[in-house]
């Protein structure tokens, strides 16, 4: 896995976006037509890639970015 924020693929930006809106898995999971598992894996990916402690700082850190938008 590529580490840094300009590795983070476009459907774990949308995932995060969702985070960022304050949705749940399942309601990202259902608005994107995913598993809830796969929505978790994508929110990991994205933490581990930005070398977040937890996806509350991932979503802070592509806020900061401008890469997603606040809730």
């Amino acid at each position: 896995m590529k580490l840094g924020i300009e590795n983070i693929s476009s459907r774990e930006l949308q995932v995060m976006q969702s985070a960022a809106r304050g949705e749940s898995a399942k309601e990202t999971a259902q608005g994107l037509v995913l598993s809830i598992e796969t929505v978790k894996d994508h929110r990991n990916s994205a933490r581990a890639r930005l070398g977040a402690r937890n996806v509350t700082h991932a979503v802070a850190i592509l806020v900061a970015a401008g890469l997603v938008g606040g809730a």
